[in-house]
């Protein structure tokens, strides 16, 4: 019996440890501009922009889960 509880604690523990990793995983997504030189676009959250000369842009997005 006291076999069984001290394993049910231990599987219990690395339950809660591993639930706690977090996952990140990034997306990069190239939008042809087809001439235009503007893009508009509508993002919540952290966004930072970066100019360059080309002509697509490039849209890179971070997950955290």
């Amino acid at each position: 019996m006291r076999k069984a509880i001290i394993f049910t604690i231990a599987m219990f523990a690395i339950g809660v440890v591993s639930a706690q990793q977090t996952v990140e995983k990034t997306l990069i997504k190239p939008v042809n501009l087809k001439g235009n030189s503007v893009l508009d676009v509508s993002l919540n959250g952290k966004i930072e922009i970066k100019e360059w000369k080309n002509e697509y842009a490039q849209i890179e997005i971070g997950i955290k889960a």
